[in-house]
């Protein structure tokens, strides 16, 4: 029931994606303090660089397959960008230790 891309498979795949999110940013800002090593850099999740890139130049990603359905990859843009938003607003992120 459900096939391979139930209700499940799509939430636990957004959860995975906030949680990659979440440590792309908390490794910027540790590189930031300096307590992790630029080389230990994870890899920018894809689907938020593909949401930047097409951010930028003002046009949608939609295709065929069920992932890539409008539904979906609108609720995957929300994550995104509610994630940067709020990591992006921390005082530390923006280059002040001391929240100034």
């Amino acid at each position: 029931m459900g096939g391979p891309f139930s209700v499940k498979a799509i939430h636990d795949y957004i959860d995975n994606l906030r949680d990659s999110i979440i440590e792309y940013y908390g490794a910027i800002n540790e590189i930031k303090a300096q307590i992790r090593s630029a080389d230990k850099m994870p890899v920018e999740p894809e689907a938020m660089y593909l949401y930047k890139r097409c951010k930028s130049m003002g046009i949608p990603l939609v295709a065929g397959g069920v992932m890539d359905q409008p539904h979906i990859w609108l609720i995957e843009w929300n994550v995104i960008e509610n994630q940067i938003t709020m990591m992006e607003s921390l005082p530390s992120l923006n280059g002040d230790a001391n929240g100034k």
